[in-house]
């Protein structure tokens, strides 16, 4: 009697000047035992080294190069049609699986067939749990909540708290959420193509969130697995060119919240939201710039001496 094959797992990560972090995230992908595995790495036109630091390694990812940045949706899409796996992962480059995270994500998928997706415990490099990899779909209401700070006052009333479960007990095994992060997120392959896979209209952000949803109102699981661990670092895009990174966060937010909820709320509610946020956007950027101007005056100052 023949054993059955190893089910295949296909990591796609999207790569935009990643330096350093992408090298890492390959090598952690590769090092993943008990699955057969694959790494597709799409390229943005990165003007950076990312792509040469992979030339020494040993298996080689394969690299799909991108003549513009296409975005992070777009490219997803396009590494999960080269896939050969039963299962895409999908996983940001500044992203370092820990032993065994893979595996412990296809045995939730293995054991519970109306789960889609699966999402470990998103770690911050100093071992604390990062937000966003367990959280609610962020409606209107809860949008509204979180900028009003309501979800501060009432932290425990559940009309107000906050669509994301960091914080919160960490569950002992896995249990069903809302949604997972994009950073680090396992897919079947038969649900991409069920859904048409990211929504390719958000350039950056919340293009997890609304696969998720979708996936959701299909009535599939979208599955926690605290037991998986992944670490997952600030990209050198979000350090690089912040207020860029802000801004598709925020715009992609709104487009999240007037596409998704247009059927749900007052038109005249989900307009007030979205200036809400687009006012966060602003005093984001400005508390950025004031900050970034306090640090040249002292490295000017610093010069002088």
């Amino acid at each position: 009697m023949t054993s059955k094959p190893k089910r295949q797992i296909s990591t796609v990560i999207v790569n935009f000047n990643s330096g350093y972090y992408l090298r890492e995230a390959v090598l952690s992908a590769f090092a993943q035992g008990g699955v057969k595995s694959e790494v597709i790495v799409v390229d943005n036109a990165s003007t950076d080294d990312s792509l040469s630091l992979l030339d020494e390694l040993d298996p080689k990812p394969k690299i799909i190069r991108n003549n513009k940045n296409l975005g992070f949706a777009k490219g997803c899409n396009i590494g999960a049609g080269e896939a050969q796996g039963n299962y895409v992962l999908f996983l940001n480059p500044d992203c370092e699986l820990h032993k065994g995270c893979v595996s412990k994500l296809v045995r939730t998928l293995e054991k519970t067939p109306e789960a889609a997706v699966a999402g470990p415990m998103l770690l911050n490099p100093d071992g604390s749990e990062q937000p966003g990899g367990r959280r609610d779909i962020p409606s209107p209401w809860k949008t509204f909540c979180m900028l009003l700070h309501l979800d501060a006052l009432m932290p425990d009333h559940p009309r107000f708290k906050n669509f994301n479960h960091a914080g919160r007990p960490t569950p002992k095994r896995e249990i069903a959420v809302d949604a997972v992060s994009g950073a680090c997120m396992l897919v079947r392959s038969s649900a991409l193509a069920r859904h048409g896979g990211f929504d390719e209209q958000y350039f950056l952000h919340f293009e997890d969130l609304e696969l998720c949803m979708r996936m959701g109102r299909s009535k599939q699981l979208v599955m926690f697995v605290p037991a998986a661990k992944c670490t997952h670092t600030k990209g050198q895009c979000s350090i690089s060119r912040p207020i860029f990174v802000e801004y598709h966060k925020h715009n992609s937010f709104v487009k999240f919240m007037n596409r998704g909820f247009l059927n749900y709320y007052p038109t005249v509610f989900l307009f007030f939201v979205s200036v809400l946020v687009y006012l966060h956007f602003v005093g984001v950027s400005v508390k950025y710039l004031l900050s970034n101007r306090k640090k040249i005056q002292i490295s000017e100052l610093w010069g002088r001496l």
